[in-house]
């Protein structure tokens, strides 16, 4: 059962069991409260929408632009890294929204699909040390 599915039984009970001389002030309370439930239902809706589109958590995927997040290599060892700013300082992701580019220590860029998180990129070292074996 999805949350829209769960709202909507609840209204449809609520309407069954209502009284006759069930006060209008709960009445409009209990509808206005079911309506922020309901928007905000629609809201994260559209972010799982994105999250699909992009192939990863919105969250997650903030944090590393914010933070920074780790990449393992084909050796198996684990480096920091740092997303880079553009022209401007702008985040090179917005141009893309497929991918971050970040840099290494050394200064050196690459770029980093948003589908491999957990891959070859992750916000900890443990995460990436799970997939070694």
């Amino acid at each position: 059962m999805t949350s829209k599915e769960a709202l909507a039984d609840i209204r449809d009970y609520h309407n069954e069991t209502v009284i006759d001389n069930y006060c209008s002030y709960t009445e409009n309370m209990f509808e206005k409260e079911l309506d922020i439930i309901e928007k905000d239902l629609d809201r994260l809706e559209e972010y799982s929408k994105i999250e699909e589109e992009l192939g990863i958590n919105l969250i997650t995927l903030f944090k590393a632009l914010k933070n920074g997040f780790y990449h393992i290599d084909k050796n198996k060892h684990i480096y920091t890294m740092k997303p880079t700013k553009g022209n401007g300082g702008a985040m090179n992701f917005y141009a893309c929204l497929e991918c971050i580019i970040a840099e290494d220590t050394y200064g050196d860029q690459y770029i980093y699909s948003l589908k491999d998180y957990g891959k070859v990129w992750a916000l900890t070292k443990e995460e990436l040390k799970q997939n070694r074996s």
